[in-house]
């Protein structure tokens, strides 16, 4: 016998959960591939050791700085009174995630044959920084937009830049630290 829910085109409460589970794990190999792809960019000119340690470090380096200041972000918005329910922060920054890593995914055929056609390793190295640094301002301002979908009161946009501004210096910190660890500095 069939269930009702399928018999009228309605998706049952399982089938939805399932469908929702499976949108998360699809958005997390989104937010991780695209860093994996541009960070194998940054050291493929150098060796295979920098190769590897650029694409396992890169994802590492962009989930640090949102572990690291996330939380003082909403924090600060609770201090405001007007901070959502985590979940829905949550659910806000794997929705970044996933686009700054669809947008590093976009950027690295293209930052790969720029640094492939460069002299030498330090250029390279120059000219994928700038392709990781441009994908992280524009993913900053697409975690903005997200976050503020679910933080409605104006009041939270005190401590926007702020955020941003503090997640980015980190991030940087992160990223001077993967390419001496790759050997790239």
């Amino acid at each position: 016998m069939q269930d009702a829910g399928i018999m009228d085109g309605a998706a049952s409460p399982r089938s939805a959960r399932a469908s929702e589970r499976s949108t998360d794990w699809s958005q997390i190999a989104l937010a991780v591939g695209g860093p994996l792809a541009l960070g194998a960019c940054v050291g493929l000119k150098a060796d295979i050791t920098a190769t590897m340690t650029m694409a396992l470090a890169l994802p590492l380096v962009l989930a640090g700085a949102v572990v690291v200041t996330l939380p003082g972000l909403y924090v600060a918005c609770s201090m405001l009174g007007v901070a959502p329910r985590a979940s829905m922060v949550g659910r806000a920054a794997l929705g970044a995630a996933r686009d700054v890593g669809v947008l590093m995914l976009g950027m690295a055929p293209a930052t790969l044959f720029v640094a492939a056609s460069l002299p030498g390793i330090d250029h390279a190295t120059v000219i994928c920084s700038v392709s990781v640094v441009v994908c992280a301002l524009i993913g900053a301002r697409a975690f903005t937009h997200r976050l503020q979908e679910v933080m409605l009161d104006r009041r939270s946009l005190v401590v926007y830049p702020i955020w941003m501004l503090l997640s980015l210096g980190l991030g940087w910190q992160f990223y001077v630290m993967a390419l001496r660890l790759g050997g790239l500095l």
